[in-house]
């Protein structure tokens, strides 16, 4: 059985991830699924999103972000569902939300690369 590789040759860090479960309805009323936390090992880097970039909301064109490389995959917004939520995770002192996974198999170094956003703050 073949595993999956660490990030051998790049600065890695744990990150603690908040992954909702999909909530259900009970009684005609919607309960939101529970939250577990999810270690992940990833290598995190600073995004700006520029302009020209293809976005999947509009109004996140501008919005500064940070790209992670994991070998675990993230959940990200998915547009249409109501009972799906974002990974979220807290990274320098920061809450960011999954917007975009890109998954990349190559083989031996299957990983994907996952675009998150600062989350906002209500």
């Amino acid at each position: 059985m073949r595993t999956r590789p660490p990030f051998l040759r790049v600065g890695k860090i744990i990150l603690t991830v908040k992954r909702t479960k999909p909530g259900q309805r009970v009684n005609g009323r919607y309960v939101p699924g529970a939250v577990e936390e999810v270690e992940v090992e990833a290598n995190v880097q600073p995004f700006q999103r520029l302009t020209g970039e293809k976005s999947p909301k509009e109004g996140d064109r501008h919005v500064y972000g940070v790209k992670v490389w994991s070998v675990e995959p993230l959940q990200p917004v998915v547009e249409g569902s109501s009972t799906t939520v974002a990974d979220t995770f807290v990274f320098e002192g920061i809450e960011y939300e999954v917007i975009q996974v890109q998954p990349w198999k190559m083989g031996l170094m299957d990983h994907y690369e996952c675009v998150a956003v600062r989350k906002e703050r209500t």
